[in-house]
């Protein structure tokens, strides 16, 4: 090769001015000068055909004067083209020294080796002839040859001229590429083949992954075949590079396809098979990742809501599911060297049982209480579910259902329970549902309690007017219930922790404490009252022993 050579401008053709002496000898003129109306700009151009397509079966012949060359060092004509040829048309440069024309070739060669121009050239580009030795009564042409079939918009000419030097930028072709790879180590090879007809300034691979950059040089490896690699870059990284190559005046840069560095994610991630389950979690499985890294445990991610399960060291796990979110799902391998892709999203159709309300949520040693619960899918049914609070101590009396998602339990708190929080188990038509921590057990030294009944006992045959103040207000209307030895008379009084009633025992009650329960919807509160024996009183010399209380006929017994 030469060296590197000053470039000048040494004639030009002026065609954004005129025809630059340009002429077409052909019968049927194909090449035209003006302003085109069709193909790529509708300045001032030389085109086979200004307003359409070329013909079809035609040389198209458009003759180049050549201007005195005998002062430049190295003349080169320098042309602005685009072409879009019909299949089969081909466009060549041809040059007569006086023995009639023959084809040459631009520096570079043609586009993919070929006789000629074919095809599109995808925008405006740049051709050179080297015209060095060429004599002065030499004659240039651009001819194009089109066959009897398809036909397209042609070849369009907008600039031309002749520079002294070295005008033409390398041309690049990529040989081999990067692809995705699971490399970790390096390097990546590239090699490229350069044509430049002079001198080779500089030729490189600009690299960049966003985070980090860099620029490796490339080393000539034999003919035209330049080589060189992009170092290794982390798991994860998408590497955009590009071969820049300087000669004597101009770059020409040719990106090259962006590749990734990763690590491969698990295979054919899998839940359940049926079209539609109930359920508040999966088992998933997957298959291990195809890589030469062996995974040391893999996640999964619910992608709905970002939670991350894991580390697994097998290839299956059991994740729980959220209510009302979309249940998508990818799996990851974790490797010594870092994380890999995630696989493909795993869409499952799963309705997942919810928990709405439990009310109360927590009790008290001793407790006898109503407890609410209310969600969403989980299919309660008179007979099957069930309710269990997570261990021994709280017992459930009974459960009534009052809709698929709503029932309420009369609930037994033992009175030496330990405090603390506690999974409960609801039952359904569609299984067995548990959610933690839903209900607890609080310390009973806080207990809401029976504080005091006045009077606290009642003689036999007797009625009296009883006050019981509770520990905290009563959450609504009391029921009374007690033995069949004690009579309530009329609807108790509620106000605030106040109870105010009636009470009247049976001529024959036995002596000692009665149980009284007091049901406010709520909770079942507990106390109890004496009975009395009574006495007969001493007779009197003009008196008589009074009569049976007739009072406690008009009472009604409450239970």
């Amino acid at each position: 090769m030469m060296s590197c050579l000053l470039t000048l401008l040494f004639f030009d053709f002026g065609l954004a001015d005129s025809d630059g002496g340009l002429v077409t000898p052909d019968p049927i003129v194909q090449w035209e000068y003006g302003t085109a109306t069709s193909g790529p700009m509708t300045g001032p151009v030389w085109a086979t055909r200004l307003s359409g397509s070329t013909l079809n079966d035609v040389d198209a012949t458009l003759v180049v004067p050549l201007p005195d060359l005998s002062a430049a060092t190295r003349p080169v004509l320098v042309l602005e083209h685009w072409y879009s040829f019909g299949g089969g048309d081909l466009g060549v440069f041809e040059i007569d020294t006086g023995a009639g024309y023959i084809a040459v070739e631009p520096i570079g060669g043609y586009p993919a080796g070929g006789p000629g121009y074919a095809g599109e050239s995808g925008g405006w580009v740049l051709a050179g002839l080297d015209l060095t030795g060429v004599p002065a009564t030499a004659s240039l042409r651009l001819r194009l040859d089109a066959d009897s079939a398809l036909s397209g918009p042609g070849w369009y000419l907008r600039a031309l001229r002749v520079e002294d030097g070295d005008p033409i930028p390398p041309v690049l072709s990529v040989v081999t590429s990067p692809d995705d790879t699971q490399d970790l180590a390096g390097p990546y090879p590239v090699s490229v083949d350069i044509e430049e007809d002079l001198y080779i300034e500089t030729a490189a691979i600009a690299w960049t992954t966003g985070a980090a950059s860099g620029r490796e040089p490339l080393a000539l490896v034999g003919g035209t075949t330049y080589a060189g690699g992009i170092p290794a870059q982390p798991p994860g990284s998408t590497v955009s590079w590009a071969v820049e190559v300087e000669d004597c005046s101009s770059t020409a840069i040719l990106p090259g396809a962006p590749f990734r560095v990763y690590l491969a994610a698990p295979e054919d991630l899998a839940g359940p098979v049926q079209p539609h389950e109930v359920a508040r979690s999966v088992t998933l499985t997957w298959s291990p990742p195809v890589s030469p890294h062996v995974p040391d445990a893999y996640e999964v991610e619910n992608i709905a809501t970002n939670d991350v399960f894991g580390p697994f060291t097998q290839a299956s796990a059991d994740v729980p599911l959220e209510p009302g979110e979309l249940q998508d799902f990818v799996v990851r391998a974790l490797y010594a060297v870092g994380v890999g892709d995630d696989s493909a999203v795993l869409s499952l159709d799963v309705e997942v049982p919810e928990l709405r309300l439990v009310e109360p949520a927590a009790v008290f040693p001793g407790d006898r209480v109503y407890v609410e619960i209310e969600g969403r899918s989980l299919y309660l049914l008179d007979g099957v579910s069930t309710l269990w609070f997570g261990g021994e101590g709280v017992d459930v009396a009974s459960f009534e259902v009052r809709d698929v998602n709503r029932g309420i339990a009369l609930v037994e708190v033992a009175d030496d329970v330990s405090p603390g929080a506690r999974d409960l188990v609801v039952t359904g038509a569609q299984g067995a549902f548990g959610f933690e921590d839903a209900f607890a057990v609080l310390d009973g030294a806080d207990a809401p309690r029976i504080v005091s009944v006045e009077p606290d006992s009642i003689v036999q045959g007797d009625e009296v007017v009883v006050t019981v103040t509770a520990s905290q207000a009563f959450a609504g209307p009391v029921d009374v219930t007690t033995d069949d030895e004690i009579l309530v008379g009329g609807a108790p009084t509620v106000d605030g922790n106040t109870l105010t009633l009636t009470l009247a025992a049976a001529g024959r009650s036995r002596t000692g404490g009665h149980d009284l329960i007091f049901d406010d919807g709520e909770r079942l509160w507990a106390a109890s009252i004496e009975v009395d024996e009574y006495v007969v009183p001493p007779r009197t010399q003009c008196g008589v022993v009074p009569a049976w209380p007739s009072v406690l006929g008009s009472l009604m017994r409450r239970r």
